[in-house]
């Protein structure tokens, strides 16, 4: 019995290991490929702002000269090409601003859905883990069960016996008093003749 046992106990003590190591070691490789691709896609932010703040430099420079001429040819920059030069680099701004919040917003989803679909799937191998402990427990219950039916049943029979054997001593005893109260009481004759 105790050997069955320990047998079920090993094997679920060696899944239990195998599956915990399986675990740790995607969760490290998830956690070292989420960071790589959150480094990639801050990488990818920071080239598109970058980008986007060149062309607004460059659009400004433009400006600038554009607003340089007027001020030559004319003598002052008229005030609609002011307002629109302002209005298009605040624009601009609001792109660079607004660009950068949807990559990163992207990104962090991105980053919700891969940890959301890892965490079940982990949880799914836990559940395995929590499952066989549940068959091996049972399994473990059931040996013992047998274990002790069988002893049950061997003592059941040693009582039964002994009650028979107690009962025929019983009956001999009462017998051998019998007998010697039978003789006790002929001899008892005997002495009064």
């Amino acid at each position: 019995e105790s050997v069955k046992v320990r047998r079920v106990e090993n094997d679920y003590e060696e899944f239990e290991k195998a599956r915990r190591e399986a675990i740790d070691g995607a969760r490290t490789a998830f956690e070292a490929k989420m960071a790589a691709d959150v480094e990639r896609a801050n990488d990818n932010i920071e080239i598109r702002t970058r980008e986007l703040q060149r062309n607004k430099a460059e659009t400004q420079a433009e400006f600038e000269a554009a607003e340089k001429r007027a001020r030559e040819e004319e003598g002052a920059v008229p005030p609609a090409m002011a307002e629109d030069h302002k209005a298009r680099l605040e624009e601009m701004d609001s792109l660079v601003r607004v660009t950068q919040q949807r990559m990163e917003r992207e990104r962090n989803e991105t980053e919700q859905r891969a940890r959301h679909e890892f965490d079940a799937n982990e949880a799914l191998h836990e559940q395995e883990i929590v499952t066989r402990r549940v068959g091996s427990s049972a399994q473990v219950r059931q040996i013992r069960k047998a274990a002790m039916a069988k002893l049950k049943a061997g003592e059941s029979a040693w009582q039964a016996d002994a009650a028979k054997w107690l009962f025929t001593a019983q009956r001999k005893i009462e017998m051998k008093k019998q007998e010697d109260a039978e003789e006790a009481a002929k001899k008892g004759k005997k002495k009064r003749k």
